[in-house]
């Protein structure tokens, strides 16, 4: 869609005080299936391609990439030279303090 025409419908919902813009027409289908599937308890659909998303096969194969650590991977915090860890807190003295004798 261009963007004026993304213009064009957002100045409308604005002026009619209209939450949702909706710039894809099939957009609205596909999100009341996804909500009838989860109230019928049904997995996810990871294959389902989105508008405005590259297909969803490549989106999921560019994910288990980056997960098994090829092309790049996912390394943990410690391994990135110069990133300070501090230790967790886990009694903020603000909500902990003692109180006063």
């Amino acid at each position: 869609m261009a963007p004026a025409a993304v213009a064009d419908l957002v100045a409308d919902a604005i002026a009619a005080d209209r939450f949702w813009v909706f710039t894809d027409p099939h957009f609205t289908e596909m999100a009341l299936d996804r909500w009838q599937r989860i109230a019928e308890g049904h997995n996810p659909q990871t294959e389902l391609d989105l508008p405005a998303f590259p297909p969803a096969r490549e989106l999921t194969a560019q994910i288990r990439r980056l997960l098994e650590g090829q092309g790049g991977g996912l390394r943990p915090a410690r391994s990135f030279p110069g990133l300070r860890q501090r230790p967790v807190q886990l009694r903020h003295p603000r909500y902990f303090a003692k109180p006063a004798a």
